[in-house]
């Protein structure tokens, strides 16, 4: 049997418009059934999610540090000429990296979800998608050397790979339906 989950709504007499605006769970909904989320769904969004924080620590924080400081106008940073230290220029290709493969990866799992394709496979495949991601990018910004892009590519691989076979399971269930 499902467990059921609060149903989360505005508190009486607030608004989202309301400052300090908090989400509270609401009694007169708790015997509702609420729909959880699929592990490829959430896998999309920690991607996305991790996305944004190699941008923010990655890249961010170096460019408005020299721009608040002073030391940088907000045009130093054109994206056709090199700039910045080796870890910034490989921080850029990680975030780079992740924004070229997170609407594949997002395409299939909506795909999975339009089509109602559910397997412990697809989940498996997800979470490795995303694991490999935070080793690729992590790799990237540890090095530029030989054995670094051996293994930043070899985990891309495996992240291909799994993007194939679930494009794959997800074709083959739709076809089947």
């Amino acid at each position: 049997m499902r467990e059921r989950q609060a149903i989360w709504c505005e508190p009486a007499g607030v608004s989202l418009r309301s400052p300090g605006y908090l989400l509270t769970p609401c009694a007169h909904k708790a015997n509702e059934e609420r729909t959880n989320m699929s592990i490829p769904v959430w896998a999309v969004l920690a991607f996305a999610m991790w996305t944004i924080v190699v941008l923010i620590v990655g890249v961010g924080v170096q460019r408005w540090s020299l721009i608040l400081t002073g030391r940088a106008e907000l045009t130093s940073f054109p994206a056709d000429e090199p700039h910045g230290s080796a870890l910034y220029r490989r921080a850029m290709r990680a975030h780079a990296n992740c924004v070229e493969n997170l609407p594949v990866f997002a395409a299939i799992v909506l795909a999975a979800h339009a089509s109602s394709a559910h397997s412990a496979t697809l989940d498996l495949l997800s979470v490795i998608v995303v694991a490999a991601r935070v080793l690729q990018t992590g790799t990237h910004l540890a090095s530029g050397s030989n054995a670094a892009i051996a293994l930043r590519f070899a985990v891309f691989a495996i992240q291909l790979a799994a993007f194939l076979w679930m494009g794959a399971l997800v074709a083959l269930h739709a076809a089947a339906a």
